[in-house]
């Protein structure tokens, strides 16, 4: 059907046609320009990829849970209504997609994962909230608060993460591999619950956030809210990181792992003792389990202190000059 054109016009039809239609795959219609029907009240899943000149599909999906778009144009993701049953969105190779419109992801107030692959002209997530005056506080709060999952990969122009993103608050895990462009995070910090933070293949990123480092974000008094919970952090192939910020790494580290980042001049100075930095006097035990050395060129040796007792598994591999 590579000379399909039109969907039978459906938009003026009282009548559901497809009642029971739960999966929806469009694939390789290059000329199929008309919508798809406008009410598929069953539809769980949507596929459409390689479709590039077909108008916005997302009308009333109301039980659509996965919609998945690739080599599409950037206006099949700018209309939707009723899409708060979506809990994972995948976009890859669209075509014009600066940003992910402010509108669109108000609507996606339940997805958990969002995946972005291949999208060369993607320069951010989305606008920064607190600068918008079309966008009110409220509403940034809620905008992707329900997300779990976010995956960034092969974005060659993407250069910054918003700065209000701390309003993923339930965030726990990021994977960020291929972003060239990408040089920093907000100085903030990560996302309070970010448990999993995997970069690889970032040529320009420089230094990671200094809020990482501290156990205490903000003024409250309600601990539970201030402590960072990173539990695995994995750096490849990241040539322009030099060093980490001062201070500790989360007590709540398990596995630490560092491959091919030719220029890092040392590892973090506080991961080899676990001195509490709280406000109480509670000492935090280190938790580091897991300590893999990759290609690590320019170390020379471990800070002082020595290696943490909570050590089960350490490989040291191709690290010359140690």
């Amino acid at each position: 059907m590579l000379e399909w054109e039109h969907w039978e016009d459906w938009s003026s039809s009282i009548a559901t046609l497809f009642p029971c239609l739960r999966q929806l795959t469009i694939q390789n219609c290059r000329n199929l320009i008309r919508k798809l029907p406008t009410y598929l009240p069953s539809l769980t899943k949507l596929s459409v990829h390689r479709c590039p000149k077909l108008e916005p599909p997302l009308l009333r999906l109301p039980l659509l849970k996965e919609f998945q778009v690739g080599e599409c144009n950037e206006a099949v993701l700018r209309s939707g209504i009723g899409l708060t049953s979506l809990t994972e969105l995948r976009i890859s190779g669209v075509l014009g997609l600066i940003k992910l419109q402010q509108r669109f992801m108000q609507l996606l107030r339940g997805l958990q994962a969002l995946k972005i692959w291949k999208c060369e002209e993607l320069t951010c997530l989305w606008e920064d909230g607190f600068e918008s005056e079309n966008l009110h506080r409220h509403q940034l709060v809620s905008l992707g608060c329900n997300l779990q999952f976010l995956e960034i990969i092969n974005c060659d122009k993407l250069e910054r993460l918003p700065n209000g993103w701390q309003s993923l608050t339930c965030l726990e895990k990021l994977k960020i591999q291929d972003c060239p462009k990408l040089v920093s995070f907000p100085e903030i910090g990560f996302p309070p619950k970010l448990k999993h933070l995997t970069l690889e293949k970032c040529e320009g990123l420089k230094r990671l956030p200094d809020g990482m480092m501290l156990k205490m974000r903000n003024n409250s008094s309600n601990d539970s809210n201030n402590l960072c919970l990173l539990q695995h952090l994995s750096i490849s192939q990241c040539p322009s990181l030099i060093c980490f910020p001062k201070g500790q790494l989360p007590t709540t580290l398990k596995l630490l792992n560092i491959s091919s980042c030719e220029n890092l001049k040392s590892l973090p100075e506080g991961m080899m003792h676990c001195n509490s930095i709280t406000t109480n006097d509670t000492t935090d035990m280190c938790a580091l389990e897991y300590l893999f050395i990759w290609a690590y060129t320019s170390l020379i040796g471990f800070p002082k202190g020595g290696l943490p007792t909570t050590l089960k598994e350490l490989r040291i591999w191709n690290c010359e000059r140690l």
